[in-house]
This record gives structure tokens, sequence and C-alpha cells, in this order.
């Protein structure tokens, strides 16, 4: 599905790819030298398995924090909506001193793609039931819908009717005749990518 991409959008994909890499890589290199020359000071402790087992804790956190996971996880895709689903997940939230109960709507998506695959992407988190309506009213089965890896955006592509269309890489919506985003300057996908 990449090589489908617009070139500045494949581009877009590396270099966001390359920037958590690196990133990552400097992070880790940053724990290892603090562990080596004051993790036995910091952690009053010589017990060397005790300190690679706080740099693999590191490690891990550090790539949960910077979503390393999206990087294999997070795929591009092309296709329409077979289902919509919401989830009602329970949240405590704490007041001042007291606890509060509170629940978050999540909104899902199953689509199926134009390759034959399935996919499953959720695509917003809401608190007010109003949201959750007008997001059940914008993702309807049926709708074509395209996802660019490394961006939180799912967009509906437009039908031939409207006369607007949503960026894959800012999510700002546009007018239909233009061709490039007016906030990003990336290329806006408009139909399947064949």
């Amino acid at each position: 599905m990449n090589k489908l991409l617009p070139r500045d959008l494949q581009k877009f994909i590396r270099k966001n790819a390359i920037k958590k890499i690196v990133l990552f890589l400097a992070c880790t290199v940053v724990l290892s030298l603090a562990l080596l020359f004051f993790g036995k000071v910091i952690l009053h402790t010589d017990n060397t398995v005790y300190l690679w087992g706080i740099w693999l804790l590191g490690v891990c956190l550090l790539a949960l924090f910077l979503k390393l996971h999206t990087l294999v996880g997070d795929k591009t895709f092309c296709g329409t909506i077979a289902k919509t689903i919401v989830k009602t997940v329970d949240d405590k939230a704490l007041t001042i001193g007291l606890g509060s109960m509170r629940q978050r709507h999540i909104v899902d998506l199953i689509v199926s793609s134009i390759d034959g695959k399935t996919y499953y992407k959720s695509v917003s988190s809401l608190e007010d039931k109003a949201e959750v309506r007008n997001s059940l009213d914008k993702y309807k089965e049926g709708d074509a819908v395209f996802h660019l890896s490394g961006t939180p955006y799912t967009i509906l592509l437009p039908a031939e009717s409207e006369r607007h269309v949503q960026c894959a890489v800012c999510g700002r919506t546009n007018d239909i005749a233009h061709s490039t985003c007016e906030k990003c300057g990336h290329t806006l996908i408009k139909s399947f990518l064949q």
C-alpha cells in the first residue's frame, strides 16, 4: 500500500519512523550512561543483575512512551467500513479528596481494505454521549476511509457530492478543489489508492 502513496506521504512515513527510532536510541544511550556511571550511587546497590533489570525496564517504558509498537502495528490502509463498534469504559477520575466515576466511550472501526485484509482501528475516545452520536453519524457502514500510518487520523474519503476533504496527515478540512493541504502542504487523498 505504501508504494501507491504519493512521494510526499511516503517521505512523511519514513521521516516519522526515523525520528522515533533516533529518539529511542538517543534516550537509551543516555539511560545506559546514567546507570553505568551513577547507577550504583543512585540505587544504592552493587548488584549487576538488579542494574540490568532497571535498564531493561527503562528501555521498555521508553519504547511504550514513544509508541514504537506503532512502527510495526500501525499500517496504511484504504477500504470500506464493515462495522462500527462503541465500547463504554468506566474510568475512575480522582478529584480533590473524592473519587468519582466517569464513562469513556471508544469508537472503533472494522475496515475491509481493497486488498482483502481486515483492519481494526480505534478512531476516537469520547466522554460525552452527544459526541459519540456525532462520531457514529460521521462513520457509517459502507463509507470509504483512509488511514496513513504514523498519524492519529482515519479520514473519510469524499463522495462525489461532497465539497470538502480531510488531510490524512494533520486532519485539517480542505476544499475538494485543492490537491494539497492548506495547513501542512501534504497531498490530499480523495479516492481509493489502486
